[in-house]
């Protein structure tokens, strides 16, 4: 049976970004002042050098993430500013060790792949599996759809929260 299904969540913004958003901002700036005390002919292009160079980084702090299912494999992307898109990682459901909602987990791992909105918020999935001889765990908050498509590509690997079941 051929299954596809995707979802796409966005990366709420958190503290991190909100620092490098005002740190790039007050980078700007002091580039701008410093531009114009010591290269009065050349300032404007070079400051809007800057300038266009802060919108960029900014922007960058705008991610989402992509959860695509076919067949059995799950892929995630990373889609950065609406521009650019790069594969995180590529698995096959059959090959993992557990998924399960992230409350029910008490196993660690030695990495984290956090492709959720904001961590471990209700409604994230945790998807174990061994990469390279490294336990890795992978954070996914996909829709009903999609978990239930996934409990159909690997049943026994897969468990639903009771209230993500379809009936």
């Amino acid at each position: 049976m051929d299954i596809f299904c995707e979802y796409m969540v966005k990366r709420k913004k958190g503290a991190k970004e909100i620092a490098i958003t005002v740190g790039v901002i007050f980078a700007a700036i002091l580039v701008s002042i410093l531009l114009t005390a010591f290269l009065r002919q050349f300032a404007f292009v070079f400051i809007c050098g800057a300038w266009y160079g802060a919108w960029w980084l900014i922007r960058r702090t705008n991610t989402e993430f992509e959860y695509i299912l076919t067949s059995e494999i799950l892929d995630i992307d990373k889609i950065m500013a609406r521009s650019s898109r790069k594969r995180i990682l590529s698995i096959n459901l059959k090959e993992i060790s557990a998924c399960c909602a992230i409350e029910n987990i008490n196993i660690e791992a030695e990495k984290i792949i956090d492709a959720s909105p904001n961590g471990a918020e209700d409604g994230v999935y945790a998807v174990d599996f061994d990469k390279n001889g490294q336990k890795t765990r992978l954070l996914i908050k996909p829709n009903k759809k999609m978990l239930v498509e996934m409990k159909k590509a690997s049943p026994s690997l897969v468990n639903l929260r009771s209230e993500d079941i379809e009936r």
